[in-house]
């Protein structure tokens, strides 16, 4: 989460079969130079029955599974979130705040066998909001794979009262990033997936669909491979600059099909699936919201959204274009319908150690499946498989 907006609380509130390659573990979801880049075809195929866990999509804001921990389990929904690397929990000291806060699972070391005390504290800042805790260490289990005497957080409660978690409705986080993003140096459930020899492939891959209240899945997430049925055509690879979050250069910034300028030079970019907008460095986020025709803060008139242009942006020799199915957000129907961009910009309390950053979220993911190279340091796109074009007009 290496983003999670404020403005998701209001939405909140409303709110293929193939040849098993053992190692390949499926989580369905109930969400520089050019030199240096390459584009592959992936023929791996992987089984997708055993091992899913229905994750949810909520309103194409937050994509959530449930995983185990302890022994005998107890279960969690948590978001996997490639912006962070920690894995936490709430705790059983954790408050209950709200009735939704109530009926969360609260994680009870006095109840599992394979409990080990730490007890050094951990603190998490997340953009806008906070939790703190405690080391423990126990085994998880994500799938059918169990991960021996991992390390995670107990959390204990927000950091200054803060209210951001009173309203969700999963129970944590299970970081997807590098052990350099850990806030206590924790080896992540990743890292020790593949240390304890769970996958054969040091690859994950991320499939978030567009949110359908008539489909129980909202995606998958792939450890250990890809799923061919996710995908269409080839991936684009480009190397990973900083081995911290998932972070690669993308170059220019196109708007209709034509140049803007932004980025020529290449910009710092970071994909991140704990977020669901598409945040860069303000000068450049307010030029591309006044090219859409939207006021200061991002709202645009609905009548126009069929008509507005695509947003590209050129990541190795390849252009990946957003629509309006992607980047316009719609609140409402008819008459009292509002609609406004998410692009938004990089806030100076936002804790990233690179100002100039860009986070591409879910507006990115869904349209492009990501394959997350791990052993090849690089991170791939291409066009997802996904349900038919959402129709974008308004209807007054």
């Amino acid at each position: 989460m290496g983003l999670l907006s404020f403005i998701w609380i209001s939405i909140l509130m409303l709110l293929c079969n193939g040849e098993n390659n053992e190692g390949a573990v499926k989580i369905s979801l109930k969400r520089i130079k050019t030199s240096l880049v390459n584009v592959q075809r992936n023929v791996t195929l992987f089984k997708t029955g055993e091992n899913r866990i229905v994750l949810k999509n909520l309103g194409d804001v937050i994509y959530y599974a449930e995983i185990g921990i302890g022994t005998p389990t107890q279960n969690f929904p948590v978001m996997f979130d490639t912006g962070s690397a920690d894995l936490w929990v709430r705790s059983k000291d954790w408050p209950d705040r709200t009735e939704a806060e109530h009926k969360l699972p609260k994680y009870n070391s006095t109840e599992s066998s394979s409990y080990s005390e730490n007890g050094e504290p951990a603190e998490i800042i997340y953009a806008g909001c906070a939790i703190e805790g405690f080391l423990s260490t126990d085994d998880v289990t994500v799938g059918h794979m169990i991960v021996n005497k991992q390390d995670f957080i107990e959390a204990t409660g927000e950091v200054e009262e803060k209210t951001y978690f009173q309203f969700t409705v999963y129970d944590g986080v299970v970081g997807l990033a590098f052990q350099e993003c850990s806030v206590r140096n924790t080896v992540p459930v990743w890292y020790n997936m593949i240390n304890q020899h769970l996958v054969h492939q040091e690859v994950f891959s991320l499939w978030l669909k567009y949110y359908n209240e008539q489909d129980e899945e909202g995606g998958a997430i792939v450890f250990g491979g890809i799923d061919n049925a996710h995908f269409r055509g080839a991936h684009t690879y480009v190397p990973i600059i900083e081995e911290y979050y998932w972070e690669f250069k993308m170059n220019e910034i196109l708007i209709g099909g034509q140049g803007t300028g932004h980025c020529v030079d290449g910009c710092s970019v970071m994909i991140d699936s704990g977020e669901s907008y598409l945040i860069g460095p303000s000068s450049i986020i307010e030029n591309i919201n006044i090219a859409l025709g939207a006021d200061e803060v991002a709202n645009v008139d609905c009548s126009r959204v069929p008509l507005m242009p695509t947003v590209s942006f050129t990541i190795g020799e390849r252009v990946f274009s957003l629509s309006t199915r992607d980047y316009i957000l719609v609140h409402g129907i008819g008459e009292i319908a509002t609609c406004a961009t998410k692009f938004r910009i990089i806030h100076d309390d936002d804790d990233y150690h690179n100002d100039d950053l860009w986070i591409l979220g879910g507006v990115f993911m869904r349209p492009y499946h990501t394959v997350f190279d791990f052993g090849n340091r690089r991170i791939g796109f291409a066009e997802a498989v996904q349900e038919p074009i959402w129709d974008s007009s308004i209807k007054h």
